[in-house]
């Protein structure tokens, strides 16, 4: 068993560990803050790590993309510390799990977020969205994405290009923003 209680940095820890898809759940995460790139290009993970404690986690940036068939319920992950959620699910062509209760407040990136992430659609309406920065392609290709998202305060934003493109199904009020 691994000992990785003092890891902080797991950067591209399974970046294109395309054969990856073992239990890891148990790790205790509670030191770890950057998380980039974790299992991007893992193409085969998909193991339950809802159980991390990631709440010193501050980047979040990229760390599923090219996870193909990652699926697993991480909706009671603390990510309140995280500032750039840039790519987390960019092309996690599967992933659908709800993590609408996620507080994403201190999140300024949302860039391409849920780029291709074709499966995802969940209910991220109550989301505090008052420090976002840029949007740039965070619904781009979210091929079956149509929820209410028309509450999200985007004040802040600064980048909104391209945000739903080839988000094919979107049809949502956000007149208000």
């Amino acid at each position: 068993d691994w000992d990785v209680s003092s890891g902080t940095n797991f950067r591209w820890m399974f970046l294109n560990a395309h054969a990856f898809n073992k239990n890891i759940g148990d790790w205790d995460m509670t030191s770890g803050s950057d998380f980039t790139f974790m299992f991007g290009g893992a193409k085969v993970f998909n193991q339950d790590i809802g159980s991390w404690n990631v709440a010193k986690g501050s980047d979040f940036r990229q760390m599923f993309q090219g996870a193909l068939v990652f699926n697993q319920d991480i909706g009671d992950w603390n990510v309140s510390s995280g500032t750039n959620f840039k790519s987390m699910f960019s092309s996690a062509y599967v992933f659908n799990q709800d993590i609408g209760d996620w507080d994403v407040s201190s999140g300024t990136n949302f860039r391409w977020m849920f780029l291709n992430a074709h499966a995802f659609n969940k209910n991220i309406g109550d989301w505090d969205m008052t420090s976002g920065s840029d949007f740039t392609f965070m619904f781009g290709g979210a091929k079956v994405f149509n929820q209410d998202i028309g509450s999200w305060n985007v004040a802040k934003g600064s980048d909104f290009r391209q945000m739903f493109q080839g988000a094919l199904v979107f049809n949502q009020d956000i007149g208000d923003w």
